[in-house]
């Protein structure tokens, strides 16, 4: 039988979430497997409100009913944080000019469709959600306050999507970014070379989490850069259980 390190860390399985956290902030990635409680805010409620807003929009066909979604699923989330309303009053543009370009899709397949998939060079399965599947693509939705991604896509999120690939192997992968001003959207490309990448930071992870089967332990081997936006009040406050001797 393969050496199952994740399920000494308590990996039941592994989310592109988890694998892009160990990528650009390997601390906050094991400080989570030992405990650490992250936050989110009114970016992340954006976000989710906005997607599922253009999912009412599409399976409607309605754009004001998608924009109304879209508000009180916000308003369901953000729970009258004065700090939201920037981001609320967003949202009609959000979706907006996501529909722009989704009504010509014609009606998805599965919305938010959960994909389990266990590749056989690993003891535990990919687990993740498709935003938007369609009979011949899959198209992932990431709100954004500015596009920064005229010219290429992000290539974590290219990863992400190459995921869900191994799924799906026959569907063209698309990552759109919607903005209040407009929608860019991107095919995602050298879909293999990516699925590689991906292998490759899992393997990394791995031998990491074979260091030790303390979680804590591997947890102070490193340590957290307090100059990194993902350093919140809310993992300031928590630093004393994982990272006792840190100078804040």
């Amino acid at each position: 039988m393969k050496n199952n390190p994740y399920a000494d860390h308590g990996m039941g399985h592994i989310s592109y979430s988890f694998l892009a956290s160990w990528v650009q902030s390997p601390w906050q990635a094991i400080g989570k497997l030992a405990g650490l409680e992250g936050s989110v805010g009114p970016a992340a409620y954006r976000g989710i409100a906005a997607e599922s807003g253009l999912e009412v929009a599409i399976k409607t066909g309605d754009l004001s009913q998608g924009i109304m979604a879209a508000e009180f699923e916000f308003d369901q989330r953000n729970l009258g944080d004065p700090k939201g309303e920037k981001e609320r009053g967003k949202l009609a543009s959000y979706v907006e000019n996501a529909f722009g370009i989704y009504e010509h899709f014609g009606q998805y397949e599965a919305y938010q469709k959960k994909i389990v998939f266990q590749h056989e060079d690993l003891p535990i399965p990919f687990v993740g959600y498709i935003d938007f599947l369609y009979p011949d693509m899959i198209r992932d939705t990431k709100t954004v306050a500015r596009n920064v991604y005229s010219n290429n896509p992000s290539t974590s999120h290219c990863r992400q999507l190459a995921i869900y690939a191994f799924a799906y192997p026959d569907r063209d992968l698309w990552v759109d970014y919607v903005t209040p001003k407009e929608t860019i959207s991107h095919r995602v490309v050298n879909v293999e070379d990516h699925q590689r990448s991906v292998m490759k930071i899992i393997h990394g992870l791995e031998k990491f989490l074979s260091i030790s089967t303390d979680t804590q332990e591997l947890a102070a081997i490193l340590t957290p850069d307090t100059d990194d936006w993902r350093f919140n009040d809310g993992i300031r406050e928590q630093c004393d259980t994982i990272w006792p001797d840190i100078t804040l």
